[in-house]
């Protein structure tokens, strides 16, 4: 991937096929690859669902605003959505059949409420112009046909495409409240590729934005949090004049951020630096990264993590218990 989203965690994936026999084969396939899912053989019975659970269960961006249309809001607050098993409930995909008693796949989609969940239509006739009339219209987001030989390797491709552009649509809608250039490495694939690789290497299935700068909580299934910790260049260069007039700095403090061998790493829920008389606790070794600008990063575990991190309710505990 050439981006990174402000928040990714497992989702809910509802299937809606009036076919059993198919349907189970959809279950057993998205069940094999570690996909989260409920399954309806009655299509009525589904939008029910989705709309009442949505209703319920989303990613809203009124969650960090911290006034009804206020034109700011607290990046801080994302990642308080692994506080709660309330996320794994939010549907990011629907996956339905198009003809089907009662109410066809179309139909269904037509539907549902929120805008945000992707809806996938299959089709049991290629390139039909009912479905290629409705994708062009935006009533769905994509449509496959179902009697390929691949057809299991793009059902998997196209629930990827589909949960990616759900947290897309959300990325868009929280960059619409920050600065023209407060999300630059959301674009930058030098920055897409450094996070995604580290994210893999560590076995990261969830993550949450911190910051502005491009600070992340980084989460495995079982609740095992890192924190992905950047500075930009301006912002180090900014670090070094304090250090440099402030007399309470030390001049190894001052010394490590003017070379860039060291950064300051501090989270919190108003964006404030730690007194300059803490600085030596809050440094940590940096590693430098260009692309569309000079980044410095560095990985904090454990101890080192300033956040709640005993809160964090992981997808290992949530699939035991529900």
């Amino acid at each position: 991937m050439t981006t990174v989203f402000d928040c990714f965690f497992p989702t809910t994936v509802i299937l809606v096929e009036d076919n059993t026999s198919f349907l189970e084969t959809l279950s057993q396939l998205l069940c094999v690859n570690g996909v989260l899912f409920k399954r309806f053989s009655n299509p009525k019975e589904a939008l029910s669902y989705i709309n009442s659970t949505s209703d319920k269960y989303r990613l809203d961006i009124n969650k960090l605003l911290a006034e009804p249309h206020n034109a700011s809001i607290n990046i801080y607050d994302l990642h308080k959505e692994a506080y709660s098993f309330d996320r794994f409930q939010y549907i990011s995909a629907v996956i339905t059949d198009y003809r089907m008693p009662e109410m066809d796949g179309l139909q269904l989609c037509s539907e549902i409420k929120d805008e945000n969940i992707s809806r996938v239509l299959l089709t049991g006739v290629a390139g039909d112009m009912i479905t290629s009339r409705a994708f062009n219209d935006g009533l769905i987001n994509f449509f496959l046909p179902k009697n390929v030989d691949n057809m299991q390797t793009n059902v998997l491709d196209c629930i990827r495409k589909a949960i990616n552009q759900y947290f897309g649509k959300y990325t868009a809608s929280v960059g619409g409240y920050l600065p023209q250039n407060g999300q630059k490495y959301l674009r930058d694939p030098v920055f897409a590729n450094l996070f995604h690789n580290l994210c893999l290497s560590r076995g990261v299935s969830e993550y949450y934005l911190l910051n502005s700068d491009g600070s992340y909580l980084l989460l495995k299934d079982n609740g095992s949090a890192s924190v992905l910790s950047v500075v930009t260049e301006s912002k180090m260069e900014k670090l070094a004049n304090i250090a440099k007039i402030d007399k309470s700095v030390p001049s190894y403090i001052y010394d490590g951020i003017a070379s860039r061998g060291y950064m300051l790493v501090s989270h919190d829920n108003n964006g404030q630096l730690p007194p300059t008389s803490h600085w030596g606790d809050y440094l940590y070794p940096a590693r430098k990264i260009s692309g569309y600008e000079t980044y410095y990063f560095s990985v904090q575990e454990g101890n080192e993590i300033r956040l709640p991190v005993d809160r964090i309710k992981s997808f290992a505990a949530f699939k035991e218990k529900f």
